[in-house]
């Protein structure tokens, strides 16, 4: 009787030990999924915000969940995130030059009053970006908008609609589902983004032009700009208190001066070897000795003669600061430094995206007096995240379908 006991169980105790067993390898299996489902999509993570918290991820360039350029094993964003960093590590490194480049930007008092009146009749060919801009800020900010309102907007407009629809399909989000409905896909997506979203492509209109000349120049302009938002944005809480619409807007219009600096006279002369490099490749110091002056001081007039606030005007208007003038000697409030700093870290991170198909780093350095306020490894951390790095993926994909 005995015997039979004990036969019994220790049959009990090694069928629960094969049931155990059984679940833990169940668990890591489903552990590992999870890993691997985050970086190939990381909007599906367990950990993901809900959409209304999501930062916002521009639009998509595809509806689809897989493509040429979706990571398909663990290790996918590894060189991308060596190569920020590695771009990081030479932004703090404080003894390197401006990108070869040590003079600094003209300030306005030091441009010539004729440059000037040519700069300001140049923005006045932009007044409809004033009366857009304070249209979409008006219903952005407005408290009382809900979600039926944005929806009135949406369905009016066909082009706006199947973009909305794309970003919802997006590996951003990782539905496993094709989604077809507007009202599921506006759910998805939250109110804030869907703001965002058409504040966006409002501006979006005005960054358009008739000249195949320039035509070039304002694509590969308007695809900085919404990556230099998304990383404003994205980067926020590097301190305390500071508006993440605000930063978005910065984002945006940041370099709206380079789009005067098209129509100038001394712009319009220029050979074909100017516009070849023309924006990116030119540094703001060659705007100053080629054209007498640069983009940050037409900006910051223009975003003056529209009346925007204060803080938007000098933020625009010293940018580029932190590489040439400590903090303390720029006459800005601890406020505007925080947010100069953050749009100037946003600017340079977008070059890095831009620049890492071809393995060089071409950045500006963060003064110390600027780098000591951060914490460069909560920045990397930041800039390493598989969910921001997806957003970067898919505003890319867009800038080429709008191109």
């Amino acid at each position: 009787m005995i015997a039979i006991l004990l036969v019994l169980t220790t049959g009990v105790v090694l069928g629960l030990l094969y049931f155990v067993l059984k679940q833990n390898k169940k668990t890591r299996q489903g552990h590992e999924k999870d890993m691997k489902s985050a970086l190939l999509h990381p909007g599906a993570a367990k950990d993901k915000k809900s959409a209304a918290e999501l930062p916002f991820a521009a639009d998509p360039g595809s509806a689809a969940h897989t493509s040429d350029h979706e990571p398909d094993f663990p290790d996918a964003y590894a060189s991308l995130r060596q190569f920020l960093k590695k771009g990081i590590d030479e932004i703090f490194n404080n003894g390197a030059g401006a990108r070869e480049d040590s003079r600094k930007p003209l300030a306005r008092r030091e441009i010539e009053p004729r440059i000037l009146d040519e700069a300001v009749k140049s923005i006045a060919g932009l007044n409809d970006f004033r009366s857009e801009h304070f249209r979409l800020q008006k219903m952005i900010n407005d408290p009382s908008v809900q979600m039926t309102d944005l929806t009135r907007i949406i369905l009016s407009d066909p082009v706006m609609t199947a973009k909305i629809l794309r970003m919802a399909n997006s590996s951003y989000f990782g539905v496993t589902q094709k989604i077809d409905s507007i009202s599921h896909a506006l759910m998805l997506l939250g109110l804030q983004n869907i703001k965002n979203i058409l504040y966006r492509e409002g501006l979006r209109q005005l960054f358009q032009t008739k000249s195949a000349t320039h035509r070039e120049a304002v694509a590969a302009l308007w695809k900085h700009s919404t990556l230099v938002s998304i990383c404003a944005q994205h980067l926020h809480d590097l301190f305390g208190g500071l508006n993440r619409g605000t930063l978005f807007t910065l984002g945006i219009v940041h370099d709206i001066g380079k789009l005067m600096i098209l129509e100038l006279p001394q712009a319009k002369g220029r050979e074909t070897d100017f516009w070849g490099k023309y924006p990116g490749g030119i540094l703001v110091g060659e705007e100053d000795q080629i054209l007498g002056v640069n983009h940050a001081v037409i900006g910051g007039l223009a975003l003056e003669h529209w009346n925007f606030s204060e803080l938007m005007t000098e933020v625009v208007s010293a940018h580029h600061l932190p590489s040439y003038i400590d903090a303390g000697q720029t006459g800005l409030t601890d406020e505007k430094i925080k947010y100069v700093t953050v749009l100037f870290l946003a600017d340079q991170l977008a070059g890095l995206f831009a620049d890492w198909s071809e393995g060089i780093v071409r950045a500006y350095p963060l003064r110390e007096s600027y780098s000591a306020l951060l914490d460069k490894n909560k920045l990397i951390n930041q800039i390493q995240d598989a969910n921001f790095l997806a957003q970067i993926r898919e505003a890319e994909r867009l800038a080429m379908d709008e191109k």
